[in-house]
């Protein structure tokens, strides 16, 4: 592979982390102004999935066959939609990186369940993996179970549902098809939150910086990080991809703490580590050179 092309796939992809990273600081900054999450994860999907569909239009590529789009419609709204309200519910109790440090166990439950539902081998870095990941997420929690139980149970949430849709997407999206199913996707998800409206009610932001925070979420955490991730991924490989997203909870945490004033505890930095090293050793390939851990 070329030196040049694969340092630019890390680059976008690095991006799309650091994309990925703000979404739970412009969630923040939308709910102070007034957001409803309803609201908030309408106007997320709703503008991304406008986004997607030029994005499809200006490459001139087809949409997903009518089985496979009815699927991917019913994943978006069910499956990412759940993952995301547990996420920005969880947003509402505890900071910003203690829910993308628990979300970010998702890599060890997707082991777990490859390993029950789909016959994948348990191995000794499998078990490892999990530990510490279960380990990190009860240290970033420590004492933060008084009052803010229900942000810990929707955080951890977060992650099992994320993992559970990772493998249920594995084998509703198609390989080379990652845009355009993306783009339905978030059709899915945005035509479940308008239907939601009617009875949750609409709460848009009541000042402009709120409304900037929303566009921000549609535009830079969820349209342009899906892009550039897979641009990224293109021109590199899924593994690489998925060593350099580790950028993303560290960008929260760090961001999160300048921008919005939030601690970085003791228990978040151990915690942290525990979980980013999780990260390291379900995503470095073999020391044979091929494919993921196993």
């Amino acid at each position: 592979m070329n030196h040049s092309n694969q340092m630019g796939g890390i680059a976008f992809v690095a991006a799309s982390a650091a994309s990925f990273a703000f979404l739970p600081i412009f969630a923040k900054l939308a709910y102070a102004a007034g957001s409803g999450i309803y609201t908030l994860l309408f106007f997320r999907f709703s503008i991304a999935a406008a986004c997607m569909f030029l994005l499809l239009l200006a490459l001139r590529r087809p949409l997903p066959q009518k089985r496979n789009f009815v699927h991917l419609l019913l994943l978006g709204g069910v499956g990412y939609g759940l993952v995301s309200f547990c996420c920005f519910s969880a947003l509402r109790y505890v900071s910003s990186g203690t829910a993308s440090l628990l979300l970010y166990t998702y890599p060890a439950f997707v082991m777990l369940g490859a390993a029950m539902f789909l016959k994948e081998k348990i191995t000794a870095r499998k078990i490892l993996s999990l530990c510490l990941a279960l380990a990190g997420a009860v240290i970033i929690v420590g004492a933060d179970f008084k009052g803010r139980l229900l942000g810990i149970v929707f955080a951890a949430l977060s992650g099992i549902s994320y993992a559970a849709y990772i493998l249920i997407s594995s084998r509703v999206v198609k390989k080379g098809r990652e845009i355009e199913s993306s783009a339905v996707l978030m059709l899915g998800a945005a035509i479940v939150y308008a239907a939601s409206l009617p009875f949750a009610g609409f709460e848009p932001p009541k000042t402009a910086i709120g409304v900037l925070a929303a566009v921000l979420v549609a535009l830079v955490s969820t349209a342009i990080a899906f892009v550039t991730f897979f641009i990224g991924m293109e021109k590199t490989s899924p593994t690489v991809a998925s060593l350099v997203s580790i950028l993303e909870p560290v960008i929260t945490v760090f961001a999160s703490a300048l921008i919005l004033s939030e601690k970085i505890t003791v228990n978040i930095v151990i915690g942290g580590v525990l979980v980013l090293f999780s990260l390291v050793i379900t995503m470095l390939p073999e020391s044979g050179g091929a494919g993921f851990l196993k």
